[in-house]
């Protein structure tokens, strides 16, 4: 385990000149002393969910405490209990897509150890829809409970068997409490988990203090739980980790207390992905301060709610404390909420709309819940909104046993993602559900929220729960409309359809008769289909051949249960013998569903073995048994292959092939294979092979053999579509007036370039521009995060980025470097280097890069341009992984003039986007040449090298040198598309 010593970059802060009274907008207790919550969640109705204990009105010792509270006013909705005649405590929640909540602690009353991890299943009203204990014959408890991004799976931390098998017991369940994996980590190392986040990348940080109790530590597993890495944090006496919370950059902070030789601090630590600390602060006076819940917020400040007794010299008992800092953790504002009566705050939880609920426990008055008051920096204003463009919907899905259909007492959930176009910060998103069917019996939430949707990263997944009743075979027309706040952003429609569940219904839905692999042997394969909705009893198969004929296999075969809306194959293998002379073979099947016939047939085949009809053909690729009669492809060809059994002898022109109903001919369909046939018993044996191409959508093919359709499949052509990265770099410069508005107008160019109809479904921009997000930090960061976005998986192989630098450029030492912000000659090497701190970031990334460099302007460094220039154009032809287009060849300077108030290459970039059209002494050119609307790498590229030469000429007509933008020719695809032209 990796120790950080936490307070080489701490500080200690003060709160004395911070404090001020806190006054809850509404509070409410419950139960008794002794009574806590221990969290708090929203639900995304709109409802405060707290859990917690209590030993009031209970059955026999501590009981599960629930309540239900309206966030807006703090009216009870519903005060429940749960438990035995033992303890029985709830530590935490978490909600799940269909509109229910996940509850983990302990129970005393039910399992078979003395104490078993407990897990509850309850609706939006606190009822008890399931319950299940986890562990063994010792003591178990459940601490933690995540809900994975994809809702599919829940994972959760505690300790197991008092910590003798293991340190931190971390479980990984489906929503159907099935088990995935199980894992005990540690021995004498980790304390009991006190934190749990997940990781963007499937896998879970854990933190605590570790066993021996003075340090603090943080663990990541992968999503196997195997671990990647620990670490230990803090240097005083003694530390606690109480809180552990994701960040908004993908990082992670936690939040205890820090005792050092004068005094108890509360305490905020960040750390890195990797684990290692960012930065720490303690906070506090000489007296007792700690932080138990830490919540970022809106804003990216962090907000520390606890317990303190600094607010009076010698007080005996704590206050309820909350602390708010800045987004590096640096005191802003503090406050104390009660009468001294040791008032606890121990968790909170971030409303939709920007305000903090806090949860504890009140001395004489029990467990307690209570709404802290908005502050005007607490939300960052709404500005930049101007239409409904500012969002976008992408595709609704409907999450449900068929995903196409609601059936009757289904809990479903609808789900899309709402990406935000507008380059500003979106709160308070609320989406109301409209039915507009007027006879619908399906359940919903009428209002759902989803709180605030920040502009670099483009979107939140939103899910809608959908419940079913008493329904009837129909389609349901809804409405969905979005808004931010008070302002209205847009609107969409969906229809659901909802389907009365058939019972089970088994069917035959073919049969084959073909030569087995031994000569003297046939195969009879069967296919049973269940039509309806729901498994089938246990099933029996019965096959009774004609007199002659020698059964090689089992004649009755149990195939168990055949699962709703599937198939399944039974093979029966006989022999002729010299006594069968009849010229045809008829097989009874018999199928029995739980004792019960359901299906009496005659199979009829011929002598030889094939059934009539001609030619039998079985599909192998794809083989529809395996994956079904519908397959999808991001690929625009498909590789086919089938066995095919004949009486006589076939030849390639037999076969055609016929897609979408229309037989194919021509070139396209002349990679066609037929095998030499193989003889046995009298039958011709062949292998088919051909390659389609795909038109985009669903393909129906088939394999028509002398003028006979072979069984249908459906392939749906899909192009996997490429999201776009853009990152807009421009840093100021006392010389260049233009560098920060060049990225400025690069990244706007790009804002409303996602869209389902456009070239990227989704677009992600960051522009750092302003001196604090372009200094040497600030640019090494923003590169770094890509990486970062690439280990994620938030980039993927098949996306683009594009990476834009508009500044200086400094040859130091033989080596190319980018100046930034604030740069300082004196320290030129402290500077970003352009191979290491760029091109080498982005090799990691295996997708397709592309950068636009505007770095040898004629402001640019003593050194001389010339060397400038040619480090730029080497560098690009040496990186291969990287497509670099240059504002200048290498004998060349960059211009920028007040006229384009921009650098020339970036005005001829928004005119090559806006389409403009000019002429030159070669005729009139634009950049959309082919007129679709597409602007292509080639035809930008085409359009810079004419457009950039003629703007210098004209607007600096004694310009010292000419400019024409370079990229060398292996790294440019033409064919690349780059940028969608909008009516």
């Amino acid at each position: 385990m990796n120790k950080l010593f936490a307070l080489v970059s701490g500080i200690a802060l003060s709160l004395s000149s911070f404090a001020q009274d806190i006054k809850p907008d509404w509070s409410k207790s419950f139960g008794a002393t002794g009574d806590v919550f221990h969290r708090v969640v929203e639900a995304g109705n709109g409802s405060v969910i707290a859990v917690g204990e209590s030993s009031a009105q209970t059955l026999g010792g501590k009981d599960g405490l629930i309540a239900i509270v309206n966030h807006s006013t703090g009216a009870v909705v519903k005060e429940i209990r749960y438990g035995g005649a033992k303890d029985d405590v709830i530590y935490d929640i978490a909600p799940t897509p269909q509109g229910f909540f996940l509850l983990v602690g302990y129970t005393e009353s039910i399992g078979k150890g003395s104490r078993d991890g407990w897990l509850l299943l309850i609706d939006e009203k606190g009822k008890k829809l399931e319950e299940k204990t986890i562990g063994g014959t010792g003591k178990d408890e459940l601490r933690q409970i995540e809900i994975t991004p994809d809702g599919t799976a829940m994972v959760l931390a505690g300790f197991k068997n008092d910590q003798k098998d293991g340190d931190a017991w971390l479980i990984r369940l489906s929503l159907k409490f099935e088990m995935v994996w199980e894992k005990q980590l540690g021995s004498g190392k980790y304390g009991i988990p006190s934190g749990l986040a997940l990781s963007t990348d499937g896998g879970a940080v854990f933190s605590g203090n570790t066993r021996k109790g003075d340090k603090i530590y943080a663990a990541k597993i992968d999503a196997r739980a195997a671990e990647v890495w620990d670490q230990t944090y803090g240097d005083g006496e003694y530390e606690e980790a109480l809180d552990l919370i994701n960040t908004k950059d993908g990082n992670f902070a936690l939040a205890g207390l820090f005792k050092s030789k004068s005094n108890t601090n509360a305490w905020i630590l960040k750390i890195a992905r990797d684990g290692n600390l960012l930065w720490n602060n303690s906070i506090g006076e000489r007296d007792f301060d700690v932080a138990n819940a830490l919540i970022q917020l809106n804003n990216g400040n962090f907000c520390l709610l606890g317990a303190s007794n600094s607010y009076r010299s010698g007080a005996r008992a704590t206050k309820a404390l909350r602390i708010r800092t800045g987004s590096d953790g640096r005191l802003q504002s503090s406050g104390y909420w009660g009468g001294g009566n040791d008032e606890i705050w121990e968790a909170a939880t971030l409303l939709h709309d920007g305000r903090i609920v806090v949860v504890g426990k009140e001395p004489g008055k029990g467990a307690f819940i209570g709404r802290l008051p908005l502050e005007d920096q607490d939300n960052p204003p709404i500005v930049g909104v101007r239409d409904q463009n500012a969002v976008e919907i992408t595709e609704i899905k409907l999450n449900s046993q068929d995903n196409q259909t609601i059936q009757r007492n289904e809990n479903a959930f609808l789900s899309f993602r709402l990406n935000n176009k507008s380059g500003a910060e979106l709160g308070d998103i609320k989406i109301e559900v409209e039915d507009r069917t007027g006879t619908s019996r399906l359940e919903y939430w009428a209002v759902n929220y989803l709180g605030q949707v920040g502009s670099e990263r483009s979107g939140k997944i939103v899910r809608i729960p959908v419940r079913s009743k008493d329904i009837s075979n129909g389609e349901h027309n809804f409405n969905l409309k979005i808004s931010s706040g008070d302002k209205y952003l847009t609107e969409t429609d969906v229809k659901l359809v909802t389907r009365v569940p058939v019972p089970a219904s088994l069917q035959l839905a073919g049969y084959n008769y073909f030569n087995s692999t031994r000569s003297d042997e046939v195969t009879l394969r069967v296919t049973l289909e269940n039509a309806g909705d729901a498994n089938s009893g246990p099933t029996e198969v019965i096959f009774t051949p004609p007199a002659g004929i020698r059964p090689s296999s089992t004649a009755s075969t149990n195939v168990g249960p055949i699962a709703a809306r599937s198939k399944r194959e039974i093979d029966f293998l006989f022999t002729k013998t010299p006594q069968f002379t009849g010229a045809v073979v008829n097989v009874v099947l018999v199928v029995k569903e739980g004792g019960t016939e359901k299906i009496r047939k005659t199979l009829e085949g011929r002598k030889g073995g094939i059934g009539s009809g001609g030619a039998v053909s079985i599909w192998t690729d794809p083989d529809p048994n395996e994956v079904g009669n519908r397959i999808k492809t991001n690929s625009n060809q498909k590789e086919i292959k089938m066995n095919v059994l004949s009486e006589k002898g076939l030849e390639p022109k037999s076969f055609k092939l016929r897609v979408n109903g229309v037989e194919m001919e021509g070139s396209k369909f002349n990679e066609q294979e037929l095998s030499a046939p193989k003889r046995d018993t009298g039958l011709f044996s062949y292998t088919y092979r051909n390659k389609i191409p795909l038109i985009l959508g669903i393909n129906r093919v088939e394999v028509v053999i002398d003028g006979k359709p072979s069984e249908s499949i459906f392939i749906e052509y899909a192009p996997q579509r490429s999201n776009l990265f853009i990152l807009a770099i421009g840093p100021a410069h006392s010389d260049l007036l233009y560098t920060a508005k060049d990225a400025k107008d690069f990244a706007e160019a790009f804002r409303n370039q996602g869209g389902m109809d456009k070239l990227y479904p989704n677009v992600h921009v960051q522009e750092i521009t302003t001196p604090e997000t372009t200094n040497l930090t600030g640019i090494k960061a923003a590169m770094y995060d890509l990486n970062y976005m690439w280990k994620d998986g938030i980039i993927t192989p098949n996306d683009v980025v594009v990476v834009f630098l508009s500044s200086h450029g400094k040859m130091v030492e033989n080596r190319f470097k980018i100046l930034q912000s604030g740069y300082n000659p004196k320290y030129e090497n402290l500077s970003v280097d352009y191979k290491t701190d760029v091109l080498e970031v982005l090799d990691r990334l295996k997708c397709k890069k592309l950068i636009f460099l505007d770095a040898c302007h004629s402001g640019g460094a003593k050194d001389g341009f010339d060397g400038l220039s040619k480090a730029v154009i080497d560098l690009a032809n040496t990186h291969s992984g990287v497509s670099t287009l240059s504002s200048c060849k290498a004998d060349e300077k960059s211009y920028e003039a007040q006229n384009w108030q921009n650098g020339a290459f970036t005005e001829a970039i928004m005119e090559a986007f806006s389409n403009n059209s000019f002429s030159d002494a070669r005729g009139a050119f634009q950049a959309d040449v082919n007129n679709d609307r597409i602007i292509n790498l080639g035809e930008l590229y085409d359009f810079l090298q004419r457009r950039v030469p003629q703007l210098v000429k004209t607007v600096i007509p004694n310009a010292p040198t000419s400019q024409a933008p370079f990229m060398p020719e292996d790294q440019l695809d033409r064919s690349m598309p780059l940028y969608f032209i909008q009516k």
